[in-house]
């Protein structure tokens, strides 16, 4: 098992949308929360693939599903920093 973490919501919109799930994690002070990935060898590769390919600009996605991904985490982001 390896863990990939990120505080980027879009990153983690994406993995999200491609049917990852997703743990989060506040920190001390409650202002940011980190977004953990528990993925097994090859979905590591597959998602730090992924990744690399939102930064290249060269992942497409369904707009209105990427759309609930966010919207998903985001809500997520604020219960756990209540």
């Amino acid at each position: 098992m390896r863990i990939y973490k990120t505080y980027d919501l879009l990153i983690a919109a994406v993995l999200n949308y491609k049917g990852y799930a997703c743990s989060l994690l506040g920190d001390s002070g409650g202002q940011r929360c980190s977004f953990v990935f528990e993925l097994d060898e090859g979905d590591f590769f597959k998602a730090k693939d992924l990744v690399e390919r939102f930064w290249q600009d060269k992942l497409l996605v369904e707009p209105r599903k990427f759309n609930s991904s966010i919207r998903t985490l985001k809500a997520r982001t604020k219960e756990v920093n209540i």
